[in-house]
């Protein structure tokens, strides 16, 4: 992904909304990979570095490890007894952005902000004032939209609740109320979309979900989009939206299975049986009580012409 946009990557939503496909395009041209049975629904790459250099190419990368650099000189320069404590977060920060996502929480923000704080207030060139002013302002105006933002995100936690307790009316009412503040938000959309299919509403949930594939876009997305096609009858589109998903995760049986389902109720055994026999050479990730389901559903579609035995799967 970063050598294919080098410089300014592919924005703020960039990995969630192309790694899939990155994924899905690497496993079908190794299909005997050792990370095929390892594969998952990944949104993030857990390293902040990684992260940055995929969203905003390597000039967000180089200003990121700048800006660390020099507040790592600036802490060693200090002689306070502050020195220890800054030290010891801004280790703990690098470590755990070597392996999470940190820069994803808010806390975060605020402690580099006190850090950046601590460092500038011990400044006093008249550019370095000045800076620091600037830098202060801006994390304010920041800190402020943020918590406008934080009303509406609160307001979607609420809106999940209810909708856990069977008020799917009610809650698509306030999704579509909070719709035009949370729209660029791909989870957002994916739990609107999501709503919209529990309460049936397939065709809106499919354009939702069309929507979210640009901020979005991972198994569990296409999973739902094919069912919303499946439920309205168009056949094609949604063996393309459970196909999508079995490339992205090759080890999860049930989009096959529903591929299978498919030919079987056209009356398409041959189709059937070649998605069964696959099914029953894949190798099972975990072995559960769907999985074996899956699993004797395909011996079944493949029992007319092959001697495969029920007992090899169980």
């Amino acid at each position: 992904m970063i050598t294919d946009k080098p410089l300014l990557g592919f924005g703020l939503d960039g990995f969630a909304s192309h790694f899939m496909w990155y994924q899905s395009k690497f496993l079908s041209a190794h299909p005997n990979s050792p990370f095929l049975l390892l594969a998952d629904n990944i949104t993030n790459p857990f390293n902040e570095f990684l992260y940055i250099g995929i969203s905003y190419g390597t000039i967000g990368l180089i200003c990121t490890i700048i800006f660390f650099t020099l507040m790592w000189q600036q802490i060693s320069l200090i002689k306070c007894k502050q020195k220890k404590i800054l030290s010891a977060l801004y280790l703990i920060l690098m470590c755990w952005c070597m392996f999470s996502y940190p820069l994803h929480v808010p806390f975060v923000w605020i402690i580099i902000l006190l850090i950046t704080i601590t460092i500038l207030s011990r400044l006093h060139h008249k550019s370095l004032i000045v800076i620091s002013h600037t830098v202060i302002i801006t994390s304010i105006i920041v800190i402020l939209s943020s918590i406008y933002s934080v009303r509406f995100r609160a307001e979607w936690g609420v809106v999940q609740a209810h909708s856990l307790f069977g008020h799917e009316d009610t809650a698509i009412l306030d999704f579509k109320r909070l719709y035009k503040h949370l729209s660029k938000d791909g989870r957002f959309l994916y739990n609107y979309g999501a709503e919209l299919h529990i309460a049936e509403r397939y065709e809106e949930s499919k354009n939702i979900l069309n929507e979210c594939a640009s901020l979005l876009n991972d198994y569990n997305l296409h999973m739902i989009m094919g069912d919303d096609y499946m439920q309205i009858c168009k056949s094609d589109s949604a063996i393309l939206h459970y196909s999508i998903a079995s490339n992205m995760v090759p080890n999860r049986l049930l989009p096959l299975y529903q591929i299978m389902n498919i030919y079987s109720n056209q009356g398409d055994s041959i189709n059937a049986k070649k998605i069964a026999l696959i099914i029953l050479n894949k190798r099972v990730k975990i072995r559960s009580n769907v999985t074996d389901f899956i699993i004797r559903k395909a011996i079944e579609v493949q029992s007319d012409d092959t001697t495969i035995r029920e007992e090899q799967y169980i």
